[in-house]
């Protein structure tokens, strides 16, 4: 009927794959652990059903985005959500694998504990212990170690649609001078806001990896500072704007950042969240849709304007094509 975009495709078999993998092991585990069938059903829709919840926006929207995005980082959804969206990423897959690893050695410590005496222990018996402790911790430490690295992905999605695109390069390619870009994103905010600063912060990070070198990131909180709160308003007039919550229970007001500032030299720009976030009526007529209107071309065109202001204004020189004799007479 249309063109199809294959890359979401992929993603989706590969992710059901690696997720299946990962609840087929738990399975495992569990029905080794008890006779009952119905038992083993109960504990692996319990275990699989943590996992699950642990990155949904069931939880994730109660809690600030720092710590939501450490909840991500351990919920078998989320992790299922950024595959099938045509993005691989090798942190996501070893997520998996570390998943089945962990549950399939479970297992088999299970089956293997189950042939020894409860009067007799050797030397073997703690050799197990030590073995699956091991390898579980290892399976641990080796996500927190891929943690930082976010450059080892391949988005298949047609046009690459979450890369940065060729124009963006190019114009990262042409900074001479460090260009800053500084997010200020608080820990309380609105609930439809929380869900895209960890989006916001994976775009940054590209144009911090891009770059090679020339942007420096930073992500700041200024309402845990307040010499940074104080720096934000009278240097890049960045303040916080009131958001109104409710909740069956109650409503409040909550003031909280969620703009971003492009310094480059002694010029910047500065992108509220009216630059950053579209509304829209939900499908359903149930609230309101809040999500990301095309960021990186809002992040992209900021610092352009930056760049060519500094030129035109801050830094003379390289408006001077001419070789430039300079005589000091001391």
């Amino acid at each position: 009927l249309g063109d199809v975009d294959w890359g979401p495709v992929v993603g989706g078999y590969l992710a059901t794959f690696f997720l299946a993998a990962s609840y087929i092991s738990i399975g495992l585990f569990t029905s080794s652990r008890t006779d009952n069938p119905i038992v083993s059903l109960i504990m692996t829709t319990l275990l699989c059903g943590f996992f699950y919840l642990l990155g949904s926006q069931l939880i994730t929207g109660l809690l600030g985005h720092n710590i939501s995005s450490i909840f991500n980082l351990f919920g078998t959804g989320t992790r299922f959500e950024s595959i099938t969206r045509g993005v691989v990423d090798l942190r996501d897959l070893v997520y998996y694998l570390s998943l089945v690893t962990i549950f399939l050695t479970l297992n088999l410590y299970t089956l293997e504990k189950s042939k020894w005496s409860n009067v007799t222990k050797n030397n073997n018996h703690k050799n197990w212990n030590f073995l699956v402790a091991l390898i579980v911790g290892n399976c641990f430490l080796l996500n927190i170690w891929l943690y930082p690295i976010s450059w080892f992905r391949a988005d298949l999605t047609e046009g690459s649609l979450y890369s940065l695109s060729k124009t963006t390069k190019n114009q990262l390619k042409e900074l001479r001078e460090p260009l800053l870009i500084r997010g200020y994103f608080s820990e309380r905010s609105h609930p439809l806001l929380s869900p895209l600063v960890p989006q916001l912060k994976d775009i940054l990070t590209e144009y911090e990896l891009v770059s090679g070198g020339k942007v420096t990131l930073e992500i700041i909180d200024p309402q845990k500072d307040s010499e940074l709160e104080e720096e934000a308003a009278t240097k890049y007039a960045v303040k916080p704007v009131p958001f109104q919550t409710a909740s069956r229970h109650q409503a409040e007001v909550v003031n909280s950042y969620f703009d971003i500032v492009i310094a480059y030299g002694d010029q910047y720009e500065t992108l509220s969240y009216a630059d950053l976030i579209e509304a829209k009526a939900s499908a359903n007529e149930s609230g309101v849709e809040v999500r990301l209107k095309n960021p990186e071309y809002s992040i992209t065109r900021g610092i352009k304007k930056a760049v060519s202001s500094f030129r035109s204004e801050g830094n003379p020189l390289d408006s001077i094509k001419e070789k430039i004799s300079i005589k000091f007479y001391v």
